[in-house]
C-alpha cells in the first residue's frame, strides 16, 4: 500500500525528490530475516572451520600412530574420510554465506524500492494513486505519477476544420486552452 504521498497535481519536482513511499513493513522484516540468516551462515562457517581443524589434528595423530603400526588402516581411512567430509561441509557453509549475502542484497534493494523518487526535474501532471491504495507491480511497472519535464515549451497538435485551413499562416500567433 501507498503509505504517504509527497506531491500532487501541478507540484514542481527535482530529480531525486521523494514523491511517495510504499509501506516498508514486509521489506524491513525480510531484510531483518536475511541479516539473521547471514549471521547464522557465518557462524556455521566458523563451526565448520573448527571441526575441520580438529579433524586435521586427529588425522595427523592417526598418521603418526599408523606409521608405528599402532593404528589399523581402517581407522586411518576413517580419519581421512572424516577430515574430507568436514572439508566439504566447510565449502557448503561458505556457499551458504554467499547465498545469504545475495539474498541480503536483494532485500536491501527491495526495501529501497519503497521510496519513490522523481526521475527528472519537472511538474507532476497526473497522480494515479492515493494514500492507502495498494499498488501491485507484477511483471510491469505501475504508473504512479506522470511528470512533464518542461512545460515552458510544448508541441500542440490541433484539428483544424478544412474550411479554416486557408486562413492559417506560418508565424501566426495561436491561443489555446486545456482542461
Amino acid at each position: 500500500p501507498i503509505k504517504k504521498l509527497f506531491v500532487d497535481y501541478n507540484s514542481p519536482v527535482k530529480a531525486g525528490d521523494l514523491v511517495a513511499t510504499i509501506d516498508p513493513t514486509v521489506y524491513e522484516a525480510r531484510l531483518a530475516q536475511d541479516e539473521a540468516n547471514l549471521r547464522q551462515s557465518e557462524a556455521t562457517v566458523e563451526q565448520a572451520k573448527a571441526r575441520l581443524e580438529q579433524a586435521s589434528k586427529e588425522l595427523d595423530r592417526s598418521k603418526k600412530l599408523a606409521e608405528r603400526d599402532m593404528l589399523s588402516q581402517a581407522e586411518l581411512d576413517a580419519a581421512v574420510a572424516n577430515r574430507d567430509t568436514l572439508s566439504a561441509q566447510l565449502k557448503v557453509a561458505l556457499a551458504a554465506v554467499e547465498q545469504s549475502k545475495a539474498s541480503l542484497r536483494l532485500s536491501r534493494a527491495n526495501l529501497d524500492y519503497t521510496t519513490i523518487r522523481s526521475p527528472i526535474d519537472g511538474t507532476v501532471i497526473a497522480r494515479n494513486v492515493n494514500e492507502g491504495q495498494t499498488v501491485v507491480a507484477s511483471m510491469s511497472a505501475q504508473l504512479l505519477f506522470t511528470i512533464a519535464a518542461d512545460l515552458k515549451q510544448i508541441q500542440a497538435e490541433a484539428s483544424v476544420p478544412e474550411s479554416e485551413i486557408g486562413k492559417i499562416r506560418v508565424g501566426q500567433p495561436v491561443r489555446f486552452t486545456v482542461d
